[in-house]
């Protein structure tokens, strides 16, 4: 499906073509993770495992959801019985609700603070190595900041060509990302109760 702010849209309708992977049951600590793979110039969904799995134990993934409808969430019942469950395997949100979470937890000032930062070091920390690599942050994604042409006209991709607070501030913000998916669904309904509790009349 096309954009026309030029992004691709990609959605999978499993009610009309579907797999084996749609067979699969949600979990809260599931043992897969569903990730897009580029197979052949095409786009397509891999079904990994995150863990070591027992033999004759379920394979399931968490769907990880979203509905705008507190009834559609509160009967969306999850019985995967994980000490992690979340009993629901749709997250709630409202419209403005992603909004107001990050601008919560993670504000402008947060932000730009976190840039001017990352502008001071001068050398990558390890720990930022590992997160970029840990999300599969490599050249590709840098693009041309982290290509250089030789004598010979030829062009060499090295993270080392990647400056150290790009590559610093892009590292924080997957951290932030990471929070984001710890955070999130616990962080939404409390929004959601808070606005109850304001809205509630006296």
């Amino acid at each position: 499906m096309d954009d026309p702010r030029g992004y691709g849209i990609l959605f999978v309708d499993a009610s009309r073509k579907a797999g084996f992977g749609s067979c699969l049951s949600h979990s809260c600590a599931p043992a897969c993770e569903v990730k897009v793979v580029s197979i052949g110039g095409q786009l397509k969904l891999a079904i990994t495992t995150i863990r070591d799995v027992q033999q004759g134990e379920e394979l399931s993934f968490d769907y990880n959801a979203v509905t705008e409808s507190l009834t559609e969430c509160m009967s969306a019942v999850c019985l995967c019985g994980s000490v992690k469950c979340r009993h629901s395997y749709l997250h709630f949100a409202r419209a403005d609700c992603f909004q107001q979470v990050m601008d919560r937890n993670f504000p402008l000032a947060a932000r730009f603070s976190l840039l001017v930062r990352s502008s001071a070091k001068r050398v990558t920390s390890k720990e930022d190595v590992e997160i970029l690599l840990c999300h599969g942050f490599g050249t590709a994604v840098f693009g041309a900041v982290s290509s250089r042409q030789d004598s010979t006209n030829k062009f060499a991709d090295s993270m080392t060509y990647v400056p150290t607070w790009i590559q610093t501030f892009v590292a924080e913000c997957l951290r932030y990302i990471e929070y984001e998916r710890r955070g999130l669904p616990s962080a939404l309904v409390m929004n959601h109760v808070m606005n109850d509790v304001e809205n509630k009349p006296q």
